[in-house]
């Protein structure tokens, strides 16, 4: 007789039907009646019909002067009302006397003036406090997106490392001189920051060139891809340690290098080099896994297999602005990834960026990737930045498959749709294991621990293995385990203990008390 003990949550999950989002446009101090515009976006099956916004600025350099009907307003015969709340702060209503539905595009024309005084600077039009209903007056779940004045003034940015949207500014500088100076005025002040880049411009008016920030050096040629370019490349660490020492890399010397091959693309045996292990159990302190599949080979290069895609995470102080992800891709033409982006956890500041193959690479390749972004703040999201090399199914390591419980078969699952992951053992790490594929899942699935026979399963917990070597509750990891509680499955001969992940990685049961 089979008897299987499971616990039931239910979770529920708010989803966005619409989105507000401020646009862009460059300026110059004192010009009077620049536009914002700001479009809607509604998901399929949505029919907006009325809308309401708050736009928050800086007043001491931006002054609203009208809110004005956009296209789309116009096309459904609806009208835009608004009103100060503050000087930093207006209310903008878009409705009509009909049942019409919005079309998405722009909705509102906002107008603003430039203070004269300011200097180069990109002024943030933030949209919140958003409200959406459909013809019946059902509200529709949105949310806003800033949009950006840029001013430029009697200056103009340049920052050779810089990826992104350009216009100008300290916030969201040019990359090349070209750029730069195509904007400046007459007897402007071109400002480059500290780097290097092989363009060679032709300064053929008359303006000011200064570097703010430390040395910056022109016609300089970029590190050919022979060079030892993996060694200067970050390997994201929690915390560094002596065996995973902080490395840090130039991104001048990379920007601007799509292919070519970098050195060492020779086959090496996936293995799990564990040494001595730090347990951590019941700390409080959250962190995160970074780079994805998790195992490394002697240099610190992320083995991936067949079926695993090889991912970054981004953390933002404030939601991630997605228009404004960048990725690099050094060691193969970055054609052969197909890039997107899925949420790590429940907030916006969180995100993964898979890179999945689209055909898979030449055995034993060697690529280096990196991401980046802004938030909705304007303020630059750390860069991640890993090494990874690509192997044959034939390359693992000499883990041995687990029998995992079959859903419908060893057991009735909660979820009429529910994925098991398969998982193997670590070689001369007793109870301990890794997902394959060591991925970003697209929904949870489903991990079966086998409890060892001398652990208590009323006090048996799950760990999580970081890249530094420690041990952490698996409740600690953000954006891994789903927090629901954990299900015993008892069949003949094995107890398992079960809880559903978001992504791979290694992990252990532990007997931690005090702990669900």
């Amino acid at each position: 007789m089979r008897l299987a003990i499971l616990s039931i949550v239910i979770i529920h999950v708010v989803t966005f039907g619409a989105t507000l989002t401020g646009g862009q446009t460059a300026t110059q101090p004192g010009v009077t009646g620049i536009v914002v515009p700001v479009a809607l976006s509604a998901a399929d099956g949505e029919e907006p019909s009325a809308l309401g916004f708050d736009l928050t600025f800086d007043e001491t350099w931006l002054t609203p002067v009208n809110m004005t009907a956009g296209p789309s307003a116009i096309a459904a015969n609806k009208s835009v009302g608004w009103y100060s709340l503050s000087p930093s702060a207006v209310r903008v209503l878009v409705s009509g006397l009909n049942q019409n539905v919005i079309p998405d595009g722009d909705v509102v024309l906002a107008s603003f003036d430039v203070a004269s005084g300011v200097t180069a600077i990109s002024l943030t039009v933030a949209v919140v406090n958003t409200s959406v209903s459909d013809p019946f007056g059902v509200v529709i779940a949105s949310s806003g997106l800033p949009g950006y004045v840029h001013v430029r003034g009697p200056e103009s940015w340049v920052d050779f490392d810089h990826t992104g949207a350009e216009w100008g500014t300290p916030t969201f500088p040019f990359n090349t001189v070209a750029e730069g100076r195509t904007v400046l005025n007459t007897g402007g002040t071109l400002k480059l920051l500290s780097g290097e880049t092989a363009e060679t411009p032709n300064l053929d008016t008359p303006m000011r060139v200064e570097a703010v920030s430390g040395p910056a050096r022109l016609g300089v040629p970029l590190v050919p891809p022979q060079a030892p370019l993996a060694a200067r490349v970050i390997v994201k660490h929690e915390t560094p340690s002596a065996a995973h020492p902080p490395v840090f890399f130039r991104r001048s010397s990379m920007i601007g290098q799509t292919a070519g091959d970098i050195p060492r693309d020779t086959p090496v045996a996936r293995r799990v080099a564990f040494g001595a292990f730090v347990s951590l159990p019941g700390q409080s302190e959250f962190v995160h896994e970074t780079v994805l599949p998790v195992t490394t080979d002697d240099e610190g290069r992320h083995i991936v297999l067949p079926n695993e895609t090889p991912a970054l995470r981004l953390r933002g102080s404030a939601a991630i602005d997605s228009a404004t992800l960048w990725t690099g891709i050094f060691g193969i033409s970055r054609d052969r990834f197909a890039l997107s982006f899925q949420a790590a956890g429940s907030l916006e500041n969180d995100l993964w960026v898979l890179f999945q193959p689209r055909t898979a690479p030449e055995e034993g390749k060697t690529v280096i990737l990196l991401a980046g972004a802004f938030d909705i703040l304007g303020d630059e999201v750390p860069v991640v930045a890993a090494t990874f090399c690509f192997m044959p199914r034939a390359e693992q390591y000499n883990g041995e498959p687990v029998k995992q419980p079959v859903p419908g078969g060893d057991y009735t699952p909660l979820d009429a749709g529910e994925n098991v992951i398969p998982i193997e053992t670590i070689p001369a790490r007793p109870y301990a294991y890794l997902t394959v594929p060591c991925t970003v899942y697209e929904t949870p699935r489903r991990v079966w621990i086998p409890l060892s026979p001398d652990l208590d399963p009323a006090k048996a917990t799950v760990e999580y293995r970081l890249d530094t070597g420690a041990w952490y509750p698996g409740e600690s990891v953000e954006g891994w385990l789903v927090p629901e509680p954990y299900l015993r499955l008892m069949l003949p001969h094995v107890t398992y203990l079960g809880s559903r992940i978001r992504h791979g990685g290694y992990f252990r049961l532990s007997t931690t008390a005090g702990r669900r």
